[in-house]
């Protein structure tokens, strides 16, 4: 995902096709044949701005193939922070001039993204080193996958600076480069499936200033309140897609 400028003369019947062979000249991507959409944002001046969304047509085909296999109908591709925002949207209405970093925090990745006015406006992902055999698996009574570390936490406390540092960085990033210093951030929105995710929300509210948030959806089933499991909100985002 990245913020583009296009001519502002071209229709929006023809920026798909001027995006094409932008992809294929002047846009660089660290791979070939790629699939894309794209957001309008604002216009001003000589130059409209766009996000683009890019992905490889190999794995999107991949994915696309696997649905379609289980008598699916895929129609449409989302990004997962886009998803879990969508979920935060409709239970918390956030108010435009928020500014969101979502840190979502999952056992072997973390996706860092900021959202200006309700639109996602910078993404970064991290892969986080996972050795199987460092964790004891199980179920639990509701049958979700349960993860118990049993190695060198200190390993965990490394892995988790450097998740640390990054948002740093994004912030900063923010704050001096895509704001000039006008905006900045105004809560941290942290989810995911990381088994240790309450001690990774007690760190972050220790450690910044901002606010820190995290998604809690509850059920009623026969009658008995329960907390839906966090590896379940980003499909209820999804799910959202489209829902006015």
């Amino acid at each position: 995902m990245r913020k583009v400028s296009v001519p502002a003369e071209i229709q929006e019947d023809e920026i798909q096709g001027y995006l094409y062979l932008e992809l294929c000249s002047s846009i660089h991507l660290p791979f070939e044949e790629p699939v894309f959409d794209f957001y309008s944002l604002k216009s001003g001046g000589k130059t409209r701005d766009l996000l683009l969304f890019v992905a490889p047509e190999q794995q999107v085909m991949e994915y696309s193939g696997l649905l379609s296999k289980l008598k699916l109908d895929p129609i449409a591709a989302d990004i997962s922070p886009h998803a879990l925002f969508r979920l935060y949207y409709q239970l918390e209405q956030p108010s435009a001039n928020e500014v969101i970093f979502s840190v979502q925090f999952d056992l072997t990745s973390v996706n860092l993204s900021i959202f200006e006015q309700n639109v996602p406006l910078v993404m970064r992902q991290f892969a986080i080193p996972f050795n199987v055999d460092l964790w004891d698996v199980t179920v639990d009574m509701a049958g979700q996958l349960a993860f118990k570390y049993t190695g060198d936490t200190e390993e965990l406390v490394i892995q988790f600076e450097d998740i640390f540092r990054e948002i740093n960085k994004l912030s900063d990033f923010y704050r001096y480069s895509l704001s000039n210093d006008r905006s900045d951030i105004t809560k941290f929105l942290l989810n995911g499936d990381h088994p240790m995710l309450q001690a990774i929300f007690d760190e972050m509210k220790e450690r910044f200033d901002v606010p820190v948030d995290m998604i809690s959806l509850e059920s009623n089933s026969k009658g008995k309140i329960e907390r839906v499991p966090p590896s379940l909100l980003l499909p209820l985002g999804l799910a959202l897609k489209g829902v006015q």
